[in-house]
C-alpha cells in the first residue's frame, strides 16, 4: 500500500463528521470508502490518467482535469496529496483556498522526500490556520483552516508561453504546473528538435508522453503534411498541448492515455522523450515499462525516435526489441536514438 494511504487511515479518525469530501489526485490504492465512510458525499479528483484509470476499476467516479470543476455546493473538507512540483502546489493551494468555506477544513498530506516536511510553510501563503497533525510512514500531515481570499483563482494566471528558435519554424509553445519541463523546452528535447529535420517523420505521428507538446508542435511546422496525434497521462500537458495547438492554428487528436492503453495505431513515427520520474524518484524501469507495447503501435517499417539520458538503459532496451538501433545523436548528458520496426 501507498505510503501516504497507509499514513490517512492512521489518522481516519480526523476526516469523522465531514460531510462533503473533495479528494485531489488521492494514491491510486486508497481505501476512500473506508476512510470517509460517515461522509454523505466523496468526490474524488485526478490530475493523472494512470490513477483516473486504477480508481475507476475499484467502483470510484473520479474526475480528470487541471482543476477540478467547480460545482454548486463546496465541498466541506478538502484533502490534497502534496505534489513534488512547487508551483503545482501553489497552484492547487490557491484554487483550493477560494473554493474552501471559511469554516472548512483543509488537509495536505505528503511523502518527506517530496516535501511533506516543508508543506505548512507553502499552506500558511493561503491560509491563516495551519497545524502539522501527523507524521508516520516517512510522510507528513498538516490541516489548515480560515482560508484567505484574496484573489479569484484562474488558470491563466499559471500559464507560461514561449517561442521555440527558427529551427523548430519558430512555435509557440504554453505550460502549466505539473508539465514536465515546465516554462521551457528542457535541453534532451532540444537535443531531439535540432534533428528534426533529417528525422523527416511523415505519415501518421504520435508524440508520447506529450509534455507541452513542443516535438509534435516543431515536427508538425517542418511536416505540415503530417496526421499529428498527442498522449500524455497529465492532465495540465493535455491542456497545455491544446493551447499551444491554438497559439499556432494547428490542428491535432489529443488522447488522455496510461501509457499505449488508450491510443489506436499503428503511427508510422513514435517521437518521444520518455518521462522516467515517479514523485520524487527516477526510474528508468517506469519509461521502458510504458514504452514495452511500443512494436505494437508501429506499423510495418514505422520509426521509433526517442531521446534519452546517456545514463540510462535504453540501448540494451532497443536491441531485445527491434534487433538494432543506431545513435543519430549525441551529448554528455543526452542520446537520440532511432529503431525501426522490421516487416512488410
Amino acid at each position: 500500500m501507498h505510503l501516504l494511504s497507509r499514513l490517512l487511515l492512521r489518522n481516519a479518525s480526523r476526516f469523522y463528521g465531514s460531510a462533503n469530501i473533495l479528494l485531489i489526485n488521492p494514491p491510486a490504492d486508497l481505501p476512500w470508502r473506508d476512510l470517509f465512510a460517515g461522509a454523505e458525499e466523496v468526490s474524488l479528483f485526478s490530475q493523472d490518467f494512470a490513477d483516473c484509470r486504477t480508481l475507476r476499476a475499484s467502483g470510484a467516479e473520479v474526475e480528470f482535469g487541471v482543476v477540478p470543476h467547480e460545482s454548486g455546493t463546496s465541498p466541506d473538507t478538502i484533502l490534497l496529496a502534496l505534489p513534488r512540483e512547487k508551483e503545482r502546489l501553489r497552484m492547487l493551494l490557491h484554487w483550493c483556498s477560494v473554493r474552501l468555506p471559511p469554516r472548512g477544513r483543509f488537509f495536505v498530506a505528503g511523502e518527506n522526500l517530496a516535501g511533506g516536511r516543508s508543506a505548512g510553510r507553502h499552506l500558511r501563503d493561503r491560509f491563516d490556520r495551519v497545524s502539522k497533525r501527523d507524521s508516520a510512514r516517512h510522510c507528513t500531515l498538516f490541516e489548515a483552516g480560515s482560508p484567505r481570499r484574496t484573489e479569484p483563482f484562474g488558470l491563466d494566471r499559471y500559464l507560461r508561453t514561449w517561442r521555440q528558435p527558427d529551427g523548430a519554424r519558430g512555435v509557440r509553445v504554453s505550460s502549466l504546473p505539473g508539465v514536465f519541463s515546465h516554462g521551457g523546452t528542457d535541453s534532451g528535447t532540444a537535443l531531439l528538435l535540432d534533428n528534426l529535420a533529417a528525422i523527416a517523420p511523415a505519415g501518421r505521428v504520435l508524440d508520447f508522453g506529450c509534455g507541452s507538446g513542443v516535438i509534435g508542435l516543431a515536427t508538425k511546422a517542418l511536416n505540415p503534411g503530417i496526421r499529428l496525434s498527442f498522449c500524455d497521462s497529465n492532465a495540465a500537458a493535455l491542456e497545455a498541448t491544446r493551447r499551444s495547438l491554438e497559439m499556432n492554428g494547428m490542428q491535432a487528436e489529443i488522447t488522455a492515455s496510461s501509457g499505449f492503453c488508450d491510443l489506436s495505431g499503428p503511427f508510422d513515427f513514435i517521437l518521444t522523450n520518455p518521462p522516467f520520474h515517479e514523485g520524487h524518484r527516477t526510474r528508468s524501469e517506469l519509461s521502458i515499462g510504458l514504452l514495452a507495447p511500443v512494436r505494437n503501435f508501429l506499423a510495418p517499417g514505422g520509426q521509433l525516435v526517442l531521446v534519452v539520458n546517456r545514463h540510462l538503459p535504453y540501448a540494451r532496451w532497443l536491441e531485445s526489441e527491434f534487433g538494432e538501433y543506431r545513435e543519430l545523436a549525441g551529448n554528455r548528458h543526452f542520446r537520440l536514438l532511432h529503431a525501426v520496426k522490421s516487416g512488410s
